[in-house]
């Protein structure tokens, strides 16, 4: 680490030896935890994936049976179309994909040996999760509760 983070034990190398060792073990500490954290992220990506998969298929199914005028009622839901109950959990699909895809790339570069910047950048970038938009998705929650009470 460069000594201009160092500050006043900056010429202590015993002590500044003792600290990059446990920043070293917290740091791969930090990166197996958003391994975990990326890996639980594609698994519900992955399952939310095949929700909508298995929407579009009945959907697709139900039109094929029973004609796309029975399919266009409002049978399921209080007042929105089946089809926009696909498009509401495509638009949270898409934003998740877009989260793992830019995360994968976090994980592909080594966070050992990085410089400090950069990996507050990644910190940050992480965290603040900048392709989730929170408050749409809360949004089409509350649309999903309300037409399914």
């Amino acid at each position: 680490m460069e000594s201009t983070h160092w500050g006043s034990i900056s010429e202590n190398k015993v002590a500044r030896r003792c600290v990059e060792i446990k920043l070293f073990e917290q740091l791969e500490d930090l990166a197996y935890r958003l391994k975990i954290n990326y890996e639980n992220q594609v698994q519900a990506y992955e399952s939310l994936l095949t929700a909508v998969e298995t929407l579009e298929y009945s959907q697709n199914s139900a039109i094929n049976s029973l004609g796309q005028e029975f399919f266009d009622k409002d049978i399921l839901f209080h007042t929105l179309p089946f089809a926009q109950y696909i498009e509401m959990f495509s638009e949270i699909l898409d934003m998740y994909r877009e989260e793992i895809m830019s995360k994968r790339l976090v994980m592909d570069d080594s966070f050992v040996n990085q410089q400090r910047e950069t990996l507050i950048t990644y910190l940050s970038y992480w965290s603040l999760q900048p392709f989730i938009d929170t408050s749409r998705i809360d949004y089409l929650i509350d649309v999903f509760k309300t037409e399914t009470d």
